[in-house]
C-alpha cells in the first residue's frame, strides 16, 4: 500500500521533471491507471495489461492531436464507458456532455433538471430527472415531499430518465424507497472500491470550481489518507430480491429511458427492477454503470484531461451490463415519444381491465 508521501513523490516526479514531454505524460498516465483507476482491480487482468501496453506504445509520439486521437481509440475499446478523454480541462467542464439524440423525446425536466408534477387530467404523477444534482443542491428541497403527497390516490406514475447522463443518485434511491414503501434490494449488490490516496486526489479534481463542499471533502481525505484499510475494499449487500409489502405503491410505474440515459440515470432506473408493476419504455440505455465514481487528471505537457473510474459495480446475477444497458419492456421506434407511448399503454390496459 502506497502512503500519501509515496503518492506525492511519484506525482511530483512526473510533474516537475525537466524533461517536459509526452513521454512524461505517459509516465503520469500509466501511474494513474495503476494507482487510481478501478480497472486495475475490476477489469479482466489481461484487458488491463493490454491497456497499459497500448498506452505505453505512445511514449514516442510527438503530436498532441495524434496522442489525443490514439488514447481516445484505446479507451473506446475498454469495457468501461466512464473512461474518457478531452483535449483540455475547459473542454471537459464546458462540453463534457455529448449532444443528445432525443430519439424518443426530450426529458420533461430538460434544463430544470428536477421536476415533480401531478397531472390532474389523467390522474397520474409525472417525475422528470434530466440530471442528478449534488445532494446539497436546492433543487432537492421539496422533491421527496412532493412525490409522497402526489402518490396518494393517483392511478399510475411516469418517471422520465431520458437523456439523464448521471450525477449523484442519492435522491434517486430515496425516491425508490417511497415507491417500495420500505428498503429495497438493488440489482447491484456488491462494489469493489480502489482505496488509494491518489483516488481521493483525482476525485477532488472532479469538483474543482464546481462544488466547494465536495472538493474540500476529498482533499481532506487525500491529506489525511488512512493506509490501514487496504488497497481494495468490497461492500456487499447480499443477493436477495426485494420482497414487497403492503406499503408498496402497487400501481403501474413507467420508466422512460433512452441511449442517452447513463451512469446514475441507469443506477436509479435499476432501483425499480424488483417492483411488481414496473415498465421500462423507450430504448436501451447506454450501459455505463459497471464502473463509476469518477476522478480526473490533467496531463501537464499535452494538457489532455483524463477521466477514470474509482470503483467497480457487480450485479447480484453477474450480468454483463457495460455497453449493453437496460432493455425496455415497451420499445419505441426513433421519432416516437416514449411519454405518449407510456400514457397510451396505460389507457389501453385500463380499457381492457
Amino acid at each position: 500500500m502506497n502512503s500519501i508521501k509515496d503518492e506525492e513523490l511519484a506525482i511530483e516526479k512526473c510533474l516537475n521533471s525537466s524533461d517536459a514531454s509526452i513521454s512524461r505524460d505517459i509516465d503520469l498516465l500509466i501511474y494513474t491507471l495503476r494507482e487510481g483507476y478501478a480497472g486495475s482491480i475490476g477489469l479482466d487482468p489481461s484487458e488491463f495489461k493490454e491497456l497499459l501496453n497500448q498506452v505505453n506504445l505512445l511514449r514516442e509520439e510527438q503530436d498532441n492531436e495524434v496522442l489525443y486521437s490514439s488514447l481516445k481509440e484505446i479507451f473506446t475499446n475498454i469495457k468501461d464507458n466512464h473512461l474518457k478523454i478531452w483535449k483540455n480541462y475547459a473542454e471537459r467542464s464546458i462540453g463534457s456532455v455529448s449532444p443528445k439524440l432525443y430519439e424518443v423525446g426530450r426529458n420533461i425536466a430538460d434544463e430544470e433538471e428536477v421536476v415533480v408534477r401531478r397531472i390532474e387530467d389523467g390522474n397520474y404523477n409525472l417525475i422528470g430527472l434530466s440530471h442528478f444534482p449534488m445532494p446539497n443542491s436546492e433543487l432537492w428541497k421539496s422533491f421527496l415531499i412532493d412525490i409522497e403527497s402526489n402518490l396518494i390516490n393517483s392511478e399510475f406514475t411516469i418517471i422520465d430518465f431520458r437523456g439523464n447522463g448521471g450525477g449523484n443518485d442519492y435522491y434517486g434511491y430515496k425516491m425508490a424507497e417511497l415507491f417500495y414503501g420500505q428498503d429495497f434490494c438493488h440489482p447491484i449488490n456488491s462494489q469493489l472500491v480502489l482505496n488509494t490516496a491518489l483516488v481521493k486526489l483525482v476525485q477532488s479534481n472532479t469538483f474543482y470550481k464546481r462544488n466547494e463542499e465536495y472538493f474540500n471533502k476529498f482533499r481532506f481525505e487525500f491529506n489525511n489518507f488512512n493506509t490501514s484499510l487496504g488497497r481494495e475494499l468490497r461492500h456487499s449487500s447480499g443477493t436477495d430480491v426485494t420482497k414487497v409489502g403492503r406499503n408498496c405503491y402497487n400501481k403501474p410505474i413507467y420508466i422512460l429511458i433512452d441511449n442517452d440515459c447513463k451512469s446514475s440515470g441507469e443506477s436509479t432506473a435499476l432501483c425499480f427492477e424488483d417492483h411488481p408493476q414496473i415498465h421500462y419504455v423507450g430504448q436501451a440505455t447506454n450501459g455505463c454503470i459497471e464502473f463509476g465514481n469518477v476522478g480526473i487528471i490533467v496531463l501537464p505537457y499535452s494538457k489532455l484531461c483524463i477521466q477514470i473510474s474509482t470503483h467497480k459495480n457487480i450485479f447480484r446475477d453477474n450480468r454483463k451490463f457495460e455497453k449493453v444497458g437496460i432493455q425496455p419492456n415497451i420499445k419505441c421506434e426513433p421519432g416516437q415519444d416514449a411519454l405518449d407511448i407510456a400514457i397510451q399503454d396505460y389507457r389501453n390496459k385500463k380499457a381492457f381491465s
